[in-house]
């Protein structure tokens, strides 16, 4: 009985610390240039959410300050993520422009 209770609390020690090594919920915001969903938005958007998001950066970066309640740190740190995220999906959009393109070439066959 008792190796049966010892591998019960090694099981509940083993999920606790399991648990507690995984990342925090990501913060919502509710306004501003991080309010957004980026993944809805259509390419042009997408440009000029990256612009955006860009110069909210320069701004914080210069002395701004980040909403109330974020430090600023996690901010920026935020806006960075969203950056690479923002660029990642453009160019995930130019891949499937160009293989598009590419597989229009491919059924009209060649154009001389």
């Amino acid at each position: 009985m008792t190796d049966r209770r010892a591998a019960v609390l090694l099981c509940i020690a083993v999920l606790a610390l399991a648990t507690a090594g995984c990342a925090p919920h990501p913060r919502v915001y509710t306004e501003g240039v991080l309010a957004a969903d980026h993944r809805l938005m259509s390419k042009p958007e997408l440009i000029r959410h990256l612009d955006r998001v860009e110069s909210e950066l320069a701004r914080v970066h210069a002395g701004g300050a980040a909403p109330e309640g974020v430090p600023a740190d996690v901010y920026t740190a935020d806006l960075q993520q969203r950056m690479r995220d923002v660029q990642r999906e453009i160019g995930l959009r130019n891949i499937w422009e160009r293989k598009s393109c590419r597989e229009r070439r491919e059924m009209w066959g060649p154009t001389r």
